[in-house]
């Protein structure tokens, strides 16, 4: 058991896996190899098995924080969104500062178009950490959703401020501002959005170059 927790301390998820199967053909019910059986399974992202294996873990012993976490992110990744929220909030009640957790309820309030609840979920993760330029766009993304404009640009202006090259910031302020009838700062940040996608050349840069220019137009 030892060497097993070795292993996953230093991300040797696929010989952890085999480790934790070869433990368990002994015993059974042994907690720490069902414990970290699940964990490898996430990390290699075997959701499907990871979900069985904590349903087996859950039979055994009480639920941690992190295991709740990894329950509820394979439910997540497998787009499951309800359970996952389930999940989501079982790990909260154990640890509300888990920064990662609100951001993965954040994403899943999201998919499921529960706007006031994702921007709830995101504006507690920026508490938590508020550093994070992203956990700002996605609270402004929230936001956007359900209009309410004037906190979205509030929270894209901190992003710019925390991290002032981010192309998602700028597109999302440029869209923000052009919602708000700030017609000269809304084209003025649609310019500034186009250059920087020109210098950073991203995937998806000609869509964004395609947006930026049909919206400079507008009047």
């Amino acid at each position: 058991l030892i060497y097993l927790e070795s292993l996953i301390k230093i991300d040797k998820y696929s010989e952890a896996k085999t480790t934790a199967e070869h433990i368990l053909t002994k015993e059974k019910n042994s907690v720490e190899a069902i414990r970290a059986l699940a964990k490898a399974e996430y990390h290699l992202r075997e959701y499907d098995l990871a979900i069985k294996t904590y349903q087996s873990l859950a039979k055994v012993d009480t639920l941690s924080a992190e295991d709740y976490r990894l329950y509820g992110t394979s439910y997540l990744e497998l787009k499951t969104d309800t359970t996952a929220v389930k999940y989501f909030e079982l790990s909260l009640k154990k640890d509300r500062i888990q920064k990662d957790v609100w951001t993965d309820l954040g994403a899943a309030y999201m998919r499921m178009k529960k706007w006031d609840l994702a921007a709830d979920a995101f504006q507690q993760r920026i508490l938590i950490d508020s550093t994070s330029a992203a956990g700002y766009v996605n609270y402004a993304l929230s936001n956007m959703a359900i209009s309410k404009w004037e906190n979205a640009r509030k929270a894209l202006y901190k992003a710019l401020s925390l991290q002032p090259t981010y192309l998602n910031g700028h597109l999302n302020l440029a869209r923000c501002l052009s919602q708000m009838d700030s017609v000269a700062a809304a084209r003025a940040q649609y310019l500034q959005t186009a250059e920087l996608a020109e210098k950073q050349q991203p995937v998806n840069s000609k869509a964004i170059l395609g947006e930026v220019y049909k919206s400079i137009s507008f009047s």
